[in-house]
């Protein structure tokens, strides 16, 4: 796919007329695959996963008691968001303007990169969707008005939640994790360039537990399954980096394990 994707990318020489050119070209002569591709990318952007990229927001959360009790997250947003686009319809005058604004963000999305830091811009008019159906099936349930549209209301609910909840097949196909290798790898990196960092100051004392967690998320990295079979270029240094960390620290037992 990849020497493909250069000869496209050389084809459109950076034009953004003959980009789109291409890529209706290749839709057409292509259907089925490009079907698939955008219904999948579809699912992916409605999903709870927040899709990383060089971060993860998964790890982030576990390190972070903020994060943790944060329990209203996209899994929750999402489906709100969805019903109140069909509940909000016909009752504000000026609502076009925040449709248009949803659609032209979730768009670019979708037809580009579906990754969560890209699909952050639109959580906020998501947000205001789902708040307006949160207040909609409040005021109906308590003035049971309209019992029959909450009734239904609440089973479309329920239906697209099934829909947008975390998608382990999407995660275990595309990621291997819901947090990945590289994100253990590059939390491990960075405790141990501080440990590197303070150990250099001549006033600093050796931070022992900036080590300790370099070998933890190390040690989870090279634990953790990978899309890449048997081993990642990536694994193969987390490897080395935690043996490099116990001959350093004259643990020749374990560093040698690691090596052999």
């Amino acid at each position: 796919i990849y020497p493909y994707q250069k000869i496209l990318t050389q084809e459109t020489h950076g034009s953004i007329i003959k980009t789109v050119e291409v890529l209706f070209r290749e839709i057409k002569q292509h259907p089925f695959e490009y079907k698939s591709l955008y219904t999948r990318k579809i699912k992916m952007f409605f999903n709870a996963y927040d899709i990383p990229s060089n971060l993860s927001f998964d790890l982030f959360r576990d390190n972070s008691i903020i994060l943790k009790v944060a329990f209203v997250d996209f899994q929750i947003i999402s489906p709100l968001a969805i019903l109140g686009l069909f509940l909000v319809r016909g009752k504000y005058r000026r609502a076009g303007l925040l449709y248009l604004f949803w659609a032209i963000l979730s768009f670019s999305v979708i037809a580009f990169h579906i990754q969560g830091r890209y699909r952050l811009a639109a959580v906020p008019f998501f947000i205001l969707f789902a708040a307006y159906s949160i207040y909609w099936l409040f005021d109906t349930l308590i003035t049971q008005k309209n019992v029959v549209q909450w009734t239904l209301a609440s089973l479309f609910l329920f239906f697209v939640a099934l829909y947008t909840k975390t998608d382990d097949q999407i995660i275990q196909t595309y990621f291997g994790s819901r947090i990945r290798d590289i994100d253990y790898g590059n939390m491990a990196a960075a405790y141990e360039f501080s440990y590197i960092r303070e150990n250099k100051k001549l006033a600093s004392a050796p931070r022992g537990e900036l080590l300790q967690n370099a070998i933890y998320y190390y040690q989870k990295a090279v634990d953790t399954p990978s899309i890449v079979k048997p081993y990642s270029a990536a694994q193969i240094g987390y490897w080395a980096s935690l043996g490099r960390i116990y001959f350093n620290q004259e643990q020749f037992d374990r560093a040698q394990q690691i090596f052999h």
